[in-house]
């Protein structure tokens, strides 16, 4: 039986994943399996797909010296600094959070490859990302109403994230994702997506975070005006006039349960910005306070000190990596700012590129990605939003305003 790899490599990327990332978290919520630690499901079944996308790129030559290049590069740094380390952990999750970033290259290279060769479109690959995106939402739904998932912020408030591990992760995978699907669906005016859209917006809603709630009110605004439908318009505006006059102190009690957490951070933030930033802007203060760059120190300002020592003293001791939570920021502490100069640059190509073909809802969700990426983090080192980096860039350089509904 011959297997076909690039079905394979679809099944695993946008079928299997979530149900993976769900099994797992359920391992590490239940604290069977340590946060943070080596060979999760998650891991093994990632480092098993790259394998699968090495494969298929072996039918190009140029992503495989380009992907070996980068691949390598990353192993280097994180072999060279356990020179000065010497911690068998350090560099054993210096090489997963290397993979991390060389598992989104592959995928680009990888999905470019099926659509240059006319085995994938741009809309099926949409297609399948809504189906991803869905299969995530049935999960948070489906823990939701039988009360079986794990809460956002604790027992007693509103918002659950199922059994995926990451809350922040997921608010901006389930809020990117859901707009993609009205995407879709617009290009397809399929009855069947707008349903799975309102699925995957009640699914965003659930979780309950700052980005979700926030995401899932563009989505919602969105299907509204792209329904077109002036008369189902203001009808709603009117029957959502009628049921706030009506239930006017339900909805306020409802209000304080859903934001309850949302607003007991504002209260006890030093400033909007702190807020903004979940305080991640104290993480940035500690880290500048502790970084050295004396000495022979200063090569970390070119290619950082890896992802286990990061900012930290490299002849330090830790028992687990230190993450900033923001992108830019860990990129630059851990690979230097050689790494930070290709992430500028990478954005900066695909909102110029988004804007070159009119694309201007894709753009906005690349920049709403990528934002929350350089302010939040959780992007580019989370298993789930992360595939959408590569995804929508890829999109972004593909698809043209003019493109319709050619599955």
């Amino acid at each position: 039986m011959t297997i076909n790899l690039n079905r394979l490599f679809i099944l695993c990327l946008f079928y299997l994943a979530p149900i993976i990332d769900a099994v797992s978290g359920y391992l590490i919520l239940s604290e069977l399996v340590s946060e943070g630690g080596t060979g999760s499901p998650s891991q093994v079944f990632r480092l098993l797909v790259l394998i699968i996308m090495l494969f298929i790129l072996l039918q190009n030559k140029r992503f495989v010296y380009i992907a070996s290049f980068l691949i390598g590069y990353l192993i280097l740094i994180e072999l060279y600094f356990f020179m000065v380390h010497q911690n068998i952990y350090g560099v054993v999750i210096g090489l997963i959070y290397g993979n991390k970033i060389s598992y989104l290259l592959m995928i680009f290279f990888t999905l470019y490859l099926l659509i240059k060769k006319h085995l994938l479109s741009p809309i099926k690959l949409l297609m399948h990302v809504r189906n991803y995106v869905a299969i995530t939402a049935v999960i948070l739904v489906g823990s939701f109403v039988s009360g079986s998932g794990f809460h956002t912020y604790g027992e007693g408030t509103f918002g659950v994230k199922g059994f995926f591990a990451a809350g922040n992760g997921l608010g901006i995978f389930m809020g990117a994702g859901l707009l993609l699907s009205i995407y879709y669906w617009n290009l397809t005016r399929e009855r069947y997506s707008l349903e799975l859209s309102l699925l995957i917006l009640f699914g965003t809603i659930v979780i309950g975070s700052k980005t979700a709630l926030l995401l899932s009110l563009v989505g919602f605004v969105s299907i509204v005006v792209l329904l077109g439908n002036a008369i189902l318009i203001l009808s709603m505006f009117f029957l959502a006039l009628i049921v706030i006059g009506t239930y006017f102190n339900e909805i306020i009690k409802l209000f304080v349960t859903v934001f309850d957490v949302i607003l007991f951070r504002l209260e006890n933030s030093d400033s909007i910005l702190s807020w903004v930033f979940s305080n991640r802007d104290n993480y940035f203060i500690e880290a500048i306070d502790t970084v050295s760059f004396e000495n022979y120190l200063l090569i970390r300002l070119f290619i950082g000190f890896g992802a286990y020592i990061s900012f930290r003293d490299p002849y330090g001791f830790y028992s687990t990596i230190d993450i900033l939570e923001s992108d830019i920021v860990d990129l630059f502490f851990m690979y230097g700012a050689i790494m930070v100069a290709f992430y500028i640059v990478f954005v900066i190509k695909g909102i110029y590129q988004g804007i070159l073909y009119r694309n201007f809802f894709l753009t906005l969700i690349f920049t709403l990605l990528m934002g929350h990426s350089f302010m939040a983090g959780h992007v580019i080192f989370n298993g789930m939003s992360g595939v959408l980096v590569p995804i929508l860039f890829l999109l972004l350089l593909v698809m043209k305003k003019d493109i319709r509904c050619r599955k």
